[in-house]
């Protein structure tokens, strides 16, 4: 924000504006006004996973709805949603910036099937739905960015709950812990449960064993089936390839699963997985955008 006086600042900002301050209320608050104005600057200046304070708090003015009168409040930070709205973020906080409605072209669109998609998100943010789908596409294209910053956009717009996944991670430290007593499991398994959103990213990337497709995977999948949540699944491969994937990770400790029940559990997958993503799949490929980018 540009430096203003005090008397801009309450004829332009809009929630001083908004508050229709008489002359006296105006004299009276000019002070803090300011400090809330500068602050308010300040922190928008500040990454999106930062804040001027600490506890994500900003001082604020609002007419009491009982006596008519100003009076000091705090707010949350609109950066705190993005805080505690992600029950599971498997990401680097600099990614908490990214937004798919205020993008800065850092990765250009490839083709005609990223703008359909992006399209399509951006409805989904205005109109606060929910969709399921399988995002396809070649090794740094920017399928992470582009559905990260969606994330981004439905926790500020909408105040959605989000889960995470990064996979390869998610395995290996369910792996560290592998008994689902334990409490950091239980506490993956559950929010990837109760999100408004799940997005399993670098699906078909990880390494396990039948462990975790029975008893994480497949658990999480069959209750957001039953509550009708769909599912966001990122991957560099089409999902007949998955299967395949699925196929060959479906081992236990002691060797592999016999050929039935295999076949039964990656059936199982199959089918709620299909359903959860509305069997629809968007697929697109080009150059590496991060290789460009670092050009």
């Amino acid at each position: 924000m540009p430096k203003k006086q005090t008397k801009d600042i309450f004829e332009d900002y809009k929630p001083f504006k908004a508050l229709k301050l008489t002359a006296n209320e105006k004299e009276q608050f000019k002070d803090v006004a300011m400090q809330i104005y500068v602050n308010e600057a300040a922190c928008a200046a500040l990454p999106a996973d930062q804040c001027t304070s600490t506890s994500f708090l900003h001082m604020c003015l609002v007419r009491d709805e009982d006596t008519g009168k100003i009076v000091i409040k705090t707010k949350s930070c609109p950066k705190r949603k993005l805080q505690e709205n992600y029950l599971v973020r498997q990401f680097a906080n600099n990614k908490l910036g990214l937004s798919l409605l205020n993008n800065k072209q850092d990765y250009p669109i490839i083709d005609v099937r990223e703008e359909k998609l992006n399209q399509i998100l951006a409805d989904s943010i205005k109109n606060n739905k929910i969709i399921g789908f399988c995002l396809q596409g070649t090794v740094g294209v920017g399928k992470t960015y582009k559905i990260i910053s969606y994330c981004n956009d439905m926790i500020l717009k909408n105040n959605r709950k989000i889960a995470y996944l990064f996979l390869p991670e998610a395995v290996r430290q369910m792996k560290d812990n592998f008994s689902l007593d334990n409490l950091l499991n239980k506490r993956i398994i559950d929010n990837c449960c109760l999100a408004d959103i799940l997005v399993l990213d670098d699906f078909g990337a990880e390494y396990t064993n039948a462990w975790f497709y029975l008893n994480v995977l497949l658990v999480i999948l069959n209750y957001r089936c039953e509550q009708e949540k769909p599912i966001i699944v990122i991957s560099n491969l089409k999902m007949n390839k998955l299967i395949q994937v699925l196929k060959k990770n479906l081992t236990t400790k002691d060797g592999k699963l016999d050929s039935e029940t295999k076949d039964i559990m990656i059936a199982r997958l199959i089918d709620r997985l299909a359903m959860l993503v509305d069997n629809t799949e968007y697929s697109y490929e080009g150059p590496s955008k991060r290789l460009k980018k670092k050009a």
